[in-house]
């Protein structure tokens, strides 16, 4: 008898079946779930003792319930979208600690606090969401280069730094601790650009930019200086390099209130 060889399945080994596509996202999307919620798990861990006993006692602890008290009141009998003084500071003498002091924090810490009525307690949960999300902006950063169990280790890793743990507890230094939600963010939509990415990446860099620089402006300039070093190690391509100085500039345009006051030497 004559074999008869059948054709292969041709379907069944193609990479880019769209079955075997979908077999491969299936887990890989529980994988990213899965490392997502242990990042919040841990990160609230991490954060629990603040959240139990309130916000920790450290250099700056004093200056933020002042500042975030104050910044509440202006924004709730003001009635104003982006309060620049304190007006019940220094005994009703004012501040202008707002004009060059990056607000995105403390609007934060207001948030929690319209609905606790509790200062102290709004700091903490600030904090809490604050080492949340820097681990998950870690974990997307992480992600585009490695597989999602490494991006986890990563993603862990950034929160438990002894320097990050040390800003909060040590320190008390609400946005510095909040910079380091976004630091990931920016170095991913860099890396993007680089890669070739379009218009939605330079609008992607210009928005992660810009809450870095609303939270915290030293940490803003030192990343600066790196990127001047680091995206032309990732590329040479000038079109590509032009889109990264368009997003960075786009960035500090749409921070500009801020910048402005600062350059302007306001404070």
């Amino acid at each position: 008898m004559k074999r008869v060889l059948s054709a292969p399945d041709k379907s069944a080994v193609l990479p880019g079946d769209p079955d075997r596509q979908k077999r491969i996202a299936v887990p890989l999307g529980r994988s990213n779930l899965i490392a997502c919620l242990l990042i919040v798990a841990a990160g609230t861990v991490i954060v629990l003792p603040a959240i139990v006993y309130g916000f920790p006692n450290g250099d700056d602890a004093d200056v933020h319930y002042r500042w975030a008290t104050q910044f509440t009141e202006a924004l709730r009998e003001q009635g104003v979208v982006y309060p620049r003084w304190l007006g019940t500071a220094n005994n009703g003498q004012e501040s202008p600690a707002m004009l060059y002091y990056p607000p995105l924090p403390l609007y934060v810490v207001t948030a929690f606090n319209l609905i606790l009525k509790d200062v102290l307690q709004s700091l903490a949960l600030s904090c809490s969401l604050s080492m949340v999300l820097s681990g998950l902006t870690m974990y997307v950063f992480s992600r585009s280069l490695v597989s999602p169990w490494l991006s986890l280790f990563a993603g862990l890793l950034y929160m438990i730094a002894p320097y990050h743990i040390f800003d909060l507890y040590q320190r008390a230094a609400l946005s510095e601790f909040w910079s380091f939600v976004w630091l990931p963010l920016v170095l991913h939509a860099i890396c993007r650009v680089a890669k070739g990415g379009g218009l939605l990446d330079v609008a992607y860099l210009a928005v992660s930019y810009a809450l870095l620089l609303f939270s915290h402006l030293l940490i803003s300039f030192a990343l600066t200086l790196l990127l001047l070093f680091f995206i032309p190690l990732l590329t040479t391509n000038l079109f590509r390099l032009f889109r990264g100085v368009s997003g960075l500039a786009l960035g500090t345009g749409i921070s500009g209130a801020i910048v402005a006051a600062v350059l302007r030497g306001d404070g």
